[in-house]
């Protein structure tokens, strides 16, 4: 028995030299396309954090959490924590002189509007031309150049518990204004049923410039900051990620139930869901597939209630109806999804990409790179 311990004592000692450091990757960001309290492993700060524990090869494990900035103050000032906090710019913890904090390269760049409704369009012209108007923000965000009117009831500010809040609120014409509305977020509410972004206004000047979001990390926490400011170097490269992450968190699809006429085999099916699953777990993109009759996934597409479907042959007679990925003006066949006979397409219904765009082609993208990946299952 002491030798059974004995021998087991260099394994222990080992794996305790060689554990991971476990590094918080903290934001205060309640609501996408940062965080879902609904589902922690979605989210662009926890698709973040997948690819830093990658990158770090052993080295680290990073945790996405959701912290109130109150408290993630005080856990800043803690000596034995190792944290860090993404998607943040230095105006926002008063160190624009970059010296409380150690600061990563960008992230990613974004901008501050102004956003009405559109029944009652509201045009920037500094913080004075917002006087006597009612917005509403989440607690926690602050807007030191409008401070000093709503702190003399200039401006009169509601707390709400998220971004989303407050635009429908607006919509439901409950007495507000405007919103401050970052343009990431704008962009990742554009799938909330309940935002009509048609009947949004944006403000033709910009509260701020383009400014960058970069990670923060404490002073104490040298040998952490360097290898996260090469890691967001290297992340920079390719910010496709970016662009997925920043979809809602289920991205809804159809394909042919087994009753259709041109039904996809079984094995397929399973084959295609296995690829979306992969592409989910690199971009943290996820997706919903279900079966329905073709007529119903087409008009699912075509409504809007669906935003994409697997499985789809080329056809000129679809073409008017759905998106499919091109090269040159042809399918581009190199964007198919995996099949040992007439490889499909993931095709989207032309309403949700017109929204999302740039977000589709990031996906498009990345379906070869998960192709080659996966061992074909034939």
């Amino acid at each position: 028995m002491m030798l059974k311990y004995l021998l087991m004592v260099p394994l222990l000692f080992s794996a305790q030299c060689f554990a991971a450091e476990k590094v918080l990757l903290a934001t205060y960001y309640p609501e996408g396309p940062w965080y879902y309290p609904g589902d922690r492993g979605k989210g662009i700060n926890a698709v973040l954090a997948n690819k830093l524990t990658g990158m770090s090869h052993g080295r680290y494990q990073f945790e996405s959490l959701l912290v109130p900035r109150k408290r993630l103050e005080l856990l800043l000032e803690t000596d034995q924590l190792l944290i860090a906090v993404p998607w943040v710019h230095p105006r926002f913890f008063n160190d624009l002189e970059r010296t409380r904090y150690l600061w990563t390269g960008p992230l990613m760049e974004d901008t501050s509007l102004i956003v009405s409704p559109m029944s009652a369009p509201l045009e920037y012209n500094g913080p004075e031309s917002l006087r006597g108007k009612r917005f509403a923000a989440p607690a926690g965000h602050q807007f030191p150049d409008l401070q000093s009117l709503i702190a003399s009831k200039d401006i009169v500010r509601v707390e709400v518990p998220h971004v989303g809040n407050a635009l429908r609120m607006m919509l439901a014409e409950r007495q507000l204004d405007f919103a401050v509305v970052d343009k990431s977020t704008l962009t990742a509410l554009k799938s909330d049923p309940l935002i009509d972004q048609s009947r949004l206004h944006l403000a033709k000047r910009p509260r701020t410039a383009t400014y960058e979001r970069s990670v923060l990390v404490p002073a104490r926490s040298p040998a952490l900051h360097a290898f996260l400011k090469q890691a967001v170097a290297e992340l920079r490269v390719d910010d496709g990620w970016i662009d997925l992450a920043m979809l809602s968190p289920v991205i809804k699809l159809c394909y042919a139930a087994q009753a259709a006429r041109d039904a996809p085999a079984p094995a397929d099916v399973r084959r295609w869901l296995a690829t979306l699953a992969e592409m989910g777990a690199q971009t943290g993109a996820g997706f919903d597939a279900v079966a329905l009759p073709w007529p119903s996934c087409l008009a699912a597409l075509q409504s809007g209630k669906m935003a994409g479907a697997i499985g789809v042959a080329y056809s000129k007679e679809l073409a008017p109806y759905l998106v499919y990925p091109e090269v040159d003006g042809a399918a581009d066949v190199e964007r198919r999804l995996d099949s040992p006979v007439k490889p499909p397409f993931l095709v989207f219904g032309k309403r949700f990409y017109a929204q999302n765009g740039k977000e589709v082609r990031a996906i498009w993208h990345a379906i070869p790179k998960v192709n080659r990946s996966r061992v074909p299952n034939r």
